[in-house]
């Protein structure tokens, strides 16, 4: 399910955000949080219209080359969503697609930390 704005039915559009950048980046950097307390970006950049998303550079970082070894942050991961993980096996619907990729999303931005 995209994120929406109080009260709107409808996503997040960039000229909403142009019009006021420093109140929306300061409710998003107070309110849109990952399980690590930074900003959850790709909730953000999910909830834009397609043209606005495709416009979005993330920051780059140096490639890591040591692979990832911390099996605690990804228990939280796989027990925030361990009863929804029958959608990698057979999602029904769109909106189980949408929540195999959210759980994809998280479990990558883990791994690229």
């Amino acid at each position: 399910m995209p994120w929406y704005r109080k009260g709107a039915t409808t996503p997040l559009t960039v000229p909403g955000f142009s019009r006021t950048p420093r109140k929306c980046y300061r409710f998003i950097r107070r309110n849109i949080r990952t399980e690590w307390d930074t900003i959850d970006w790709d909730l953000v950049t999910g909830a834009l219209d397609w043209k606005y998303q495709r416009r979005w550079m993330p920051e780059r970082s140096l490639k890591r080359l040591e692979p990832y070894r911390n099996q605690d942050e990804v228990d939280i991961i796989l027990d925030k969503h361990r009863d929804k993980l029958y959608a990698f096996i057979a999602p029904a619907n769109r909106a189980e697609r949408h929540l195999r990729d959210v759980i994809i999303i998280h479990l990558v931005r883990l791994s690229q930390r």
